[in-house]
């Protein structure tokens, strides 16, 4: 086994965690994403060229981490990710770590309950597939979206965050993260009037 720890994954780390990921969607029915856009702290587990194991964390505050990670499915229950884990909390022994998962996906609720882990929050987020949005761009063919509009902003991390308006009243707000296949809205509230699905991603933390 190999423990690679990086800042920085170069292209063949990258490729190797897209396809853990994609993987691992397939596998747990879900719509996991690693968080490679921050400036993340990279824990991998290689056997030979194959990787098993990837966990990656990045600050909230001083103190805390928020962390992602996954297994192949069949590398699971082998104590690949509590090796990896222990890494992290070997270099960072102060910081609390939160663990966004997705509620249907039973290894990962498995994992943090095996861990003693808390629950801490739950996070919303609605999920658009991009083709539905190269057709109509951000305005819905409905009568009942047709009158949204919508401003942006920056917020204080330098993220991009949209607020919808219907007649003339705020209606839903969000910030995006634009992937390979889908539009992920983050942060949304009142999501009901701007389509998609939404979904809970429930957050536990590891002290």
């Amino acid at each position: 086994m190999n423990l690679i720890r990086t800042n920085a994954p170069d292209a063949h780390l990258t490729n190797d965690l897209r396809l853990l990921q994609e993987t691992c969607n397939k596998y747990d029915h879900i719509s996991f994403s690693f968080p490679l856009e921050e400036e993340c702290i990279c824990c991998l587990l290689y056997e030979n060229e194959r990787l098993l194991s990837a966990l990656i964390a990045f600050f909230t505050d001083s103190d805390t981490m928020e962390c992602y990670g996954c297994t192949l499915p069949g590398e699971r229950q082998k104590g690949h990710f509590t090796s990896l884990l222990k890494k992290l909390v070997n270099d960072y022994p102060d910081c609390d770590f939160l663990f966004p998962v997705y509620e249907n996906c039973r290894d990962g609720i498995k994992t943090l309950q095996a861990m003693e882990a808390s629950f801490c929050y739950t996070e919303h987020f609605m999920e658009r597939s991009i083709p539905v949005l190269a057709k109509s761009g951000l305005e819905e063919e409905n009568e009942d979206r047709n009158d949204l509009t919508i401003s942006f902003h920056k917020n204080s991390d330098d993220q991009i965050c949209y607020e919808f308006f219907k007649d003339k009243e705020a209606v839903g707000m969000c910030s995006l993260d634009i992937q390979e296949k889908a539009l992920i809205y983050m942060d949304l509230k009142y999501p009901d009037h701007c389509g998609g699905r939404v979904l809970e991603l429930p957050a536990w933390v590891y002290f």
